[in-house]
């Protein structure tokens, strides 16, 4: 079954959040506060550290395409990345997924629904671990996290593994040890989400632990799988506020991290835009 939205959802839904921001905005004059002393040299680190996550990602899209059968330049992985990454946050809901898969088809010839049981399974990875941070959160369930997490490689392998004896079309070329360079490559991702956000909290003075922080990138990483909006602006922030007895981090931190964490990606997706088109690369997104 598929579900189709109103093509005004995103929309209402981006009107609705600026009308409430700007409500909390006006009734608590802390957050502007908060914000005015911000750090640059804060601002320079979360920076660094969402290229080191787009990197992250374009190793753990290089590892998909392997498990596809597909091999690509380094420097095409890199520039397909970067743009599906902008096409992330500027379109509406997962629109990066679907920019890959238009291009590898139209360019490689990957079949689509190869594609999609590649990137299901990179889902599958994100939200085992996105759990798992969760779990980990709680000093005394962190061996169970542990024992979690080596746990994921083998049951998600089991699964995909009955799935392709169902769709044998899809011919995923899965083994052992890409499935551990995948789980590898979305966990060095979540370290750097986890840094991030380590960085935004304390830069809005919330006093937050690294339990804390490792429950809060948990449960923003869950926003993924219901961002309608361009960014999952407004999602991600309610998915923090209605787990708060979860991490323990109060509202007016939550919207300060927030309004930071965006500004910040904003200004690097900018810059590596600047860079892609300067390159000339964006001629080959043509298709």
């Amino acid at each position: 079954m598929k579900l189709r939205l109103p093509r005004w959802t995103a929309p209402l839904l981006l009107l609705v959040t600026g009308g409430l921001f700007a409500w909390y905005w006006r009734h608590h004059p802390e957050v502007g506060s908060t914000l005015s002393q911000a750090n640059p040299g804060g601002l320079a680190v979360i920076g660094v550290l969402f290229l080191a996550s787009i990197g992250c990602i374009a190793w753990a899209y290089w590892i998909l395409l392997k498990i596809c059968g597909l091999h690509i330049q380094s420097a095409e992985n890199m520039a397909l990345t970067s743009y599906s990454t902008i096409a992330n946050f500027f379109g509406p809901g997962q629109s990066g997924p679907g920019v890959r898969a238009v291009y590898l088809k139209q360019k490689h010839g990957l079949k689509l629904r190869t594609y999609t049981f590649a990137t299901l399974l990179y889902y599958a990875v994100y939200a085992v671990l996105s759990g798992l941070l969760l779990l980990a959160s709680s000093g005394q369930y962190w061996p169970l996290a542990i024992l979690g997490f080596f746990g994921v490689i083998g049951v998600v392998w089991l699964v995909l593994r009955a799935a392709q004896k169902k769709w044998p079309q899809a011919r995923l070329h899965l083994t052992p040890r890409l499935l551990t360079m995948l789980t590898l490559a979305v966990a060095a991702q979540m370290a750097c989400y986890v840094l991030i956000y380590f960085v935004e909290l304390q830069m809005v003075q919330a006093g937050a632990s690294l339990r804390q922080v490792v429950a809060y990138a948990g449960a923003a990483n869950f926003s993924l799988f219901v961002s309608l909006t361009p960014g999952g602006i407004g999602i991600r922030e309610a998915f923090l506020a209605f787990s708060t007895k979860l991490h323990g981090i109060g509202l007016t931190s939550i919207v300060a991290a927030n309004v930071i964490d965006r500004a910040v990606y904003v200004v690097v997706l900018g810059l590596l835009f600047a860079v892609l088109s300067g390159l000339h690369v964006k001629r080959r997104f043509t298709l």
